[in-house]
């Protein structure tokens, strides 16, 4: 079957939804970006990646492939915080942060409504220290402000108790990046 102006994800999608019959894989640019981010492919585009995927994938999971990766992609992109906060409060979370790190969330991302990334948040938790400690490692930044206009190293600095959570050397460079963007701030 073919229907002018439809290309191979739509067709295999409205095959799928319309009459009921996997043809194939409906690829999109999550689903494409994501099997690469996992190593599950190295492709290029969206449909070499139907391809390898189809080579592998049994057919039985064709379809539920594309609804699962194109709502968590989206969820990568515009609900970064929460898939983090989430992240943080499970049960392994250093492994659940780097696999939404490395699937492409943006650590620093912030809460639309409070403007608190992650770290803010997970310190105004009263986290403990060692998954505070995750985020750091995963290069979350203490200093992006939020509304407030405090950073999370003003919510450290106000609580003696998690002052421990910065280790020396990441006091050190905390104070590297603040002489460099008050250099950048000079100079412009």
């Amino acid at each position: 079957m073919s229907l002018p102006g439809i290309g191979p994800k739509m067709a295999h999608l409205i095959s799928m939804e319309a009459f009921g019959i996997v043809t194939g894989i409906g690829v999109d640019t999550h689903v494409h970006r994501i099997c690469n981010r996992l190593g599950w492919v190295k492709t290029k585009n969206p449909e070499q990646t139907r391809v390898a995927l189809e080579k592998w994938l049994p057919k039985e999971y064709w379809r539920p492939i594309n609804l699962l990766f194109v709502g968590f992609g989206q969820q990568l992109q515009t609900q970064a915080m929460k898939l983090f906060t989430k992240a943080i409060v499970s049960s392994k979370p250093r492994e659940a942060v780097k696999l939404v790190k490395n699937l492409g969330a943006n650590i620093n991302a912030k809460d639309k409504q409070t403007s608190d990334t992650v770290l803010i948040w997970a310190i105004k938790q009263n986290k403990e220290i060692e998954k505070i400690k995750i985020l750091l490692d995963f290069g979350a930044s203490p200093l992006l402000k939020n509304n407030e206009k405090k950073t999370a190293k003003d919510y450290v600095e106000e609580n003696s108790v998690l002052i421990q959570i910065l280790s020396k050397k990441r006091k050190i460079d905390l104070v590297k990046e603040e002489q460099e963007k008050q250099e950048d701030e000079v100079e412009i």
